[in-house]
């Protein structure tokens, strides 16, 4: 498409059922999308979204089942999310089955997800406090909710969660079982609000598409199956990224610095496998390695590699920030390293 200088707003439903439009992006001078404006283009594959663009009116990509990818303004880091202010207007369903929303959303739109129906469950971050009308409607497929809030989520409208898969269960924390199912028009659902079941350490878990197993129940925390080989840095700066027990913010101040993806190559993998993923602190790794046995077989039974010798820490050393911890999976132990040399590299991801 190739659009009028003087465009400035897609209104509703602009582009409505053009099915063989497959690419968008929308140009700099355009302020504004409106409800549904690409409501129906079943072949639409990708959209890119301008800084320009300020406003955006309620699923812009409603019923967009093959859009695989979202990106520029607004965009979630996997680019499967529309999210503005907090509120996730628009979802790109192809071909994804589990999905977890990414932590932050603060109100899913009114739908949000309509129709996606090969998404099969979908975990929502205890960050939300609103679900919108219809945001879940006509999931056909879609058999399990996890619910992570402890407060319900206000539900805007009685047709949430309407015609998913038979047996759709509404997964919540035990605490609050009681409350979801008094809550309005959460009480619609009561008969298919459930405990959340536990965790056990070594249950082969999927996030995203993306493999990991338990190593830690509270709060839940898995370690990739998936390994690599890199170099911590290819320079031997001071990061401050010193914190030994949450890899995320470590992981955070890396990605602050200008050009981390070229110079941070252990960090880099670990964003790559997908948002939330990172490169775990020196006592998660600790975790890790007294989990070893169980993870190995695991690991094994799966057809994956198991543990090898050495794993990067993304902790720096706090006596010579010019050196970063790593623990021996062969003993348990730590050591230190300059940041140049090539170790072995796994990811956590955390619930």
């Amino acid at each position: 498409i190739t659009f009028d200088a003087a465009v400035t707003a897609i209104g509703g439903f602009a582009f409505a059922s053009c099915d063989k439009l497959a690419s968008v992006t929308i140009p700099q001078n355009v302020t504004q999308l409106g409800r549904a404006a690409f409501f129906m283009c079943v072949n639409l594959v990708s959209i890119t979204i301008p800084e320009s663009v300020t406003e955006v009116d309620i699923a812009p990509f409603y019923c967009c089942s093959n859009l695989a990818e979202i990106d520029g303004k607004f965009a979630s880091a996997d680019k499967r999310c529309l999210i503005v202010n907090g509120v996730l207007k628009s979802f790109a369903p192809a071909g994804v089955t589990d999905y977890i929303i990414p932590g932050g959303v603060t109100e899913i739109g009114m739908e949000a997800f309509f129709s996606c129906s090969n998404l099969i469950s979908v975990t929502i971050p205890d960050s939300v406090t609103s679900i919108e009308s219809s945001a879940f409607s006509y999931c056909s497929s879609l058999a399990s909710v996890y619910c992570k809030p402890t407060t319900p989520p206000a539900l805007g409208g009685s047709s949430i969660f309407d015609h998913n898969a038979t047996d759709r269960k509404i997964y919540v924390p035990a605490a609050s079982l009681d409350a979801y199912k008094s809550a309005k028009n959460w009480s619609n659902y009561a008969d298919a609000i459930v405990a959340e079941p536990g965790y056990q350490i070594g249950d082969l878990v999927t996030v995203n598409g993306v493999q990991g197993i338990v190593f830690q129940t509270s709060p839940v925390k898995i370690v990739s199956v998936l390994e690599t080989s890199a170099a911590w840095s290819t320079e031997n700066v001071t990061t401050t990224a010193t914190n030994e027990n949450d890899g995320s913010v470590n992981m955070a101040i890396i990605k602050a610095i200008s050009g981390w993806e070229s110079k941070y190559p252990a960090f880099k993998w670990c964003a790559d496998l997908g948002e939330g993923w990172y490169l775990p602190a020196y006592n998660e790794l600790k975790a890790i390695y007294n989990q070893k046995t169980t993870i190995d077989s695991v690991l094994s039974a799966n057809g994956f590699i198991e543990f090898s010798s050495g794993y990067w820490s993304s902790t720096e050393y706090n006596y010579s920030y010019n050196f970063v911890y790593y623990v021996s999976f062969s003993n348990g132990d730590a050591y230190t390293n300059s940041k140049n040399p090539t170790h072995s590299v796994r990811a956590v991801y955390s619930f």
